[in-house]
């Protein structure tokens, strides 16, 4: 089993509206085997500084495509808007990945209205990573 851990600090402060957009890529990893699944699981805290709607929904994916499997996503509601965020953890499983470098990033859409200024690791407390497993062969 390969493990790759990607550390991430102040990503973001992207707007966004009801369509997803890029937060920030988080890092690379390589995959070994052409049959394995990815597991990646986010840890660390999300933020929007102001929104309108209900909320904002962030998603975890790899080369820009979002699983297949589930999805990989953890909601911000409008009342948690604000420079602290919210804890978050975000995990997906990837299948039918190519062996070779992949890409993680993250990504946020408005429920029903837009928003500004989307974060990872609000503060800069150094404390979020990506934390990716490749499992089987």
């Amino acid at each position: 089993m390969n493990l790759t851990v990607l550390p991430l600090r102040c990503a973001g402060n992207v707007d966004f509206n009801t369509t997803y957009v890029k937060v920030a890529d988080v890092g690379s990893f390589t995959k070994s085997s052409a049959t394995s699944k990815i597991l990646a699981t986010y840890s660390g805290r999300i933020a929007v500084l102001q929104m309108s709607g209900t909320g904002a929904t962030f998603e975890l994916r790899i080369d820009d495509v979002p699983t297949t499997l589930v999805y990989a996503r953890n909601n911000l509601k409008a009342s948690e808007a604000g420079p602290d965020g919210i804890p978050a953890t975000i995990m997906g499983v990837f299948p039918g990945l190519s062996a070779g470098a992949h890409t993680v990033s993250i990504w946020v859409e408005g429920a029903n209205g837009p928003g500004t200024s989307a974060y990872l690791d609000p503060g800069c407390w150094e404390t979020a990573s990506v934390v990716v497993q490749e499992l089987g062969k």
